[in-house]
């Protein structure tokens, strides 16, 4: 389950994961005589899943396809040079100190941007600061059929002829010994006994593995990393697939797609999304103030830059007003809608229990300080100026 961590990620740093931990996504790379193939079952409780394209930059930052969630926090997605990437929820543990540069932004999209392979990820990541995953970890894979697992303070690099990763911390827990995830051991041994897997077997593992009930895999994918194609699959029904050849979608005027607007209709989706929708709008109405004076509400909406804790430092808070609605967005990415809770302050609530308390207070007209708490979590904001 990764709709926890769909926040932590767009947050870019693990200060909104103060909720339980993801338990159920599995990601591998396996290298075939034909092809390199990546696989991903998104499992969570988040129906709002989607796929978007990122450009060419000017100044040389590669075209990349990115799979995830409304707010547009990426789950995982693979770049033109053929490097993917997908994250996973952990259980929480505190890290070193913070180490190295505290990147501004979303240091995943940064490594997908510039980096064209492993190494590259490896080198790159010697200069940032990683003790905010606590809660999270990464794998990276490419098409030279290299693979590593980044943690907060660990790589592990691919041993074999493939790289699993679910939920738990392989340098605690080597070949998962100590750990029980059978998803990690099933398909641990699925990839053992076929060196010649192409992407019918890889779905095959998939669809053993995915997830039903009240975190279902949403969304899962095969990336051929060699031929540059990647076969999506919608709510785990294994048997409608959608080709995409990489550089055709990224040759596209950029897009953000529904995933389910790619597939047929199914019941059994349908059902689940409503329910999803239907508890979230409900948490938020038994929430909302309705006598919130606009003009303190109005005194939120500002650009904010945080200041504490230490790995969330340089971060940047947007609070804005939209059609009689308030949004919170960090360095620019998605939007999180506030619910008024009181006369001066604000719910961040989302899909999988995120529950978050922004209030703001307010010093002189020169320093206003947002804070933001909940889960065991505190952050600190001062207000920019111009």
């Amino acid at each position: 389950m990764k709709s926890i961590v769909s926040f932590i990620l767009a947050m870019a740093a693990a200060i909104f994961a103060a909720v339980r931990p993801a338990v159920s996504c599995t990601g591998f790379l396996v290298r075939t005589p034909s092809a390199i193939l990546a696989g991903n079952n998104e499992d969570g409780c988040n129906p709002e899943t989607m796929i978007w394209t990122v450009p060419r930059g000017e100044k040389g930052t590669f075209g990349r396809i990115y799979f995830g969630y409304h707010d547009l926090s990426s789950q995982g997605g693979v770049n033109e040079n053929g490097l993917w990437y997908d994250a996973f929820g952990l259980p929480f543990r505190e890290t070193y100190p913070v180490r190295g540069i505290n990147y501004p932004g979303d240091l995943q999209d940064l490594l997908m941007a510039e980096c064209a392979t492993v190494d590259d990820v490896v080198e790159m990541l010697k200069h940032y600061n990683r003790s905010q995953m606590t809660r999270y970890q990464w794998i990276f894979g490419d098409r030279n059929g290299n693979a590593v697992i980044v943690e907060a303070d660990t790589i592990l690099r691919m041993q074999g002829h493939f790289q699993v990763a679910t939920n738990f911390r392989q340098s605690v827990h080597p070949d998962g010994m100590g750990y029980e995830c059978h998803r990690y051991q099933t398909a641990c041994r699925l990839l053992r006994d076929r060196k010649d897997a192409g992407p019918d077997y890889c779905r095959r593992i998939l669809s053993d593995l995915h997830s039903e009930g009240e975190e279902p895999t949403l969304y899962s994918y095969i990336a051929d990393l060699t031929n540059g194609l990647i076969y999506v699959y919608h709510f785990h029904n294994f048997e409608n697939v959608v080709v995409l050849d990489i550089r055709s979608e990224l040759e596209k005027a950029p897009y953000v797609k529904r995933l389910s607007d790619l597939f047929p209709f199914t019941v059994a989706e349908e059902v689940f999304a409503w329910r999803a929708r239907h508890d979230l709008d409900n948490l938020r109405k038994s929430r909302l103030y309705p006598d919130v004076d606009s003009s303190v509400a109005g005194k939120f909406c500002g650009d904010y830059l945080v200041v504490a804790p230490a790995e969330m430092e340089k971060q940047h808070i947007a609070i804005s007003a939209r059609e009689g609605k308030y949004y919170l967005q960090l360095n620019g990415g998605g939007l999180y809608e506030l619910t008024p809770d009181s006369h001066c302050s604000f719910s961040l609530l989302s899909y999988g229990g995120l529950d978050l308390k922004c209030i703001l207070k307010e010093q002189d007209d020169e320093n206003s300080i947002l804070l933001i708490s909940g889960g065991g979590l505190s952050i600190e904001a001062r207000r920019t100026r111009d």
